[in-house]
């Protein structure tokens, strides 16, 4: 009797071009009990849009035939709907703009499926394929075919995607992705160095973040000082937290709500577990800002080693204060005096990480890093963990 293997865990994108054989095993996986899913079949995610990104109502048979003036996208908003509400699926598809979207904070597993131009070509012309897409009847279809293939590959490879060979047999490549060691062979999507240490409650949150803001200027300091009062905001300025009483802690809360309300509020919805945490600093490069404009107008790719190379660099944003604060702390900022560990959260704990608190700080510590430049050998951090961490806003 065969060896029943255990579906793979966690969120995994799987695809590849027309006739890799996505619909093929997306059967394969559901027959063995595998929450797998055809991408097609997901409301809103897929549309035809014209060359300039529009959506399309409808495509007639001579546009589908041709394919010139449309192309097939994906919507970033209805993914992340929808693996907010998977936090365990195998999602079989592909779109002509999936290498664009970030989609490395999106999954756990981003899986390529490579086969050969003539092995595809010949799954294509298969007479017990249920798809005429790119037959050689349809030379214009069988074209981005051929090209897909010699181009998608190059692009996941650039994107961190596994590669898993298209002309395994399904069970095959059903072990072989459930085959956990398989995938540490191949490396995780996100294998920061972090040493998780004590764990953490939505009180340390709202302190830390406290701790933060009250050091950072005094616009802070005087929202601070009117919020929680001239003898708690003594004790969040001296760090005194042992001291806090549990009207103090709700004080602590409430305010630093009411300074953030829109941003932090539906943070506190997502049921994240909270832990104190190391990070080394060759791993900063990889942390994410918020996925915010004045953030992204900075670094489209959202990732810390840009956007600190952008401000290295004077390159202006859509906030001038944000590089104007970088500029002011980049040569007098003491990490050894740091008060209040910069925060993040994350889908699991090997990351990727998005910044909640601590842009800035996190920012001068990676532009030190990246320019040789003495950096402490651990930094301290909060993190917050949990798979609806995917439905944050701002993730």
């Amino acid at each position: 009797m065969a060896r029943h293997l255990r579906g793979p865990e966690g969120r995994i994108l799987i695809t590849g071009p027309s006739g890799s054989g996505k619909s093929t095993l997306c059967r394969f996986f559901r027959e063995r009990g595998v929450n797998a899913v055809d991408g097609d079949d997901v409301r809103g995610l897929g549309a035809a849009v014209d060359l300039r990104g529009r959506r399309l109502g409808r495509i007639t048979k001579e546009q589908w035939r041709r394919i010139e003036d449309w192309r097939f996208f994906w919507d970033e908003a209805a993914l992340k709907r929808f693996l907010a509400r998977n936090p365990s699926v195998v999602l079989f598809g592909a779109s002509d703009n999936m290498f664009d979207l970030d989609l490395a904070p999106l999954f756990d597993r981003r899986i390529y499926l490579r086969a050969s131009w003539a092995a595809i070509r010949a799954r294509l012309n298969s007479p017990t394929r249920d798809n005429d897409w790119g037959r050689d009847a349809q030379p214009a279809q069988r074209e981005w075919v051929r090209r897909a293939t010699h181009d998608w590959p190059i692009r996941a490879k650039a994107r961190g995607f596994e590669f898993v060979s298209a002309e395994l047999s399904p069970t095959r490549f059903f072990r072989e992705v459930c085959d956990s060691r398989a995938h540490r062979r191949r490396g995780k999507v996100s294998d920061l160095h972090v040493t998780f240490s004590e764990e953490a409650t939505w009180n340390d949150f709202f302190w830390e973040f406290a701790q933060a803001e009250v050091q950072n200027d005094a616009r802070h300091d005087r929202m601070y000082s009117r919020g929680l009062g001239p003898d708690l905001f003594a004790k969040v300025r001296s760090g005194r937290q042992d001291e806090l009483d549990r009207t103090e802690r709700s004080l602590v809360r409430s305010t630093v709500l009411s300074t953030r309300p829109e941003y932090l509020r539906p943070l506190c919805r997502l049921g994240l577990r909270w832990s104190y945490a190391e990070l080394a600093p060759r791993d900063l490069p990889l942390l994410r800002v918020p996925d915010l404009n004045i953030f992204r107008a900075t670094a489209p790719s959202r990732l810390l080693r840009d956007f600190a190379s952008a401000l290295d660099r004077g390159e202006l944003t859509q906030w001038p204060p944000l590089a104007k604060n970088y500029r002011r702390l980049r040569t007098r900022f003491d990490p050894g005096r740091m008060v209040g560990a910069p925060i993040m959260i994350g889908t699991s704990q090997r990351g990727p990480f998005t910044i909640v608190e601590g842009v800035t700080r996190l920012s001068i510590l990676v532009s030190r890093w990246q320019q040789g430049e003495p950096v402490p050998p651990k930094i301290p951090l909060l993190i917050g963990v949990g798979p609806k961490a995917l439905g944050w806003w701002s993730f």
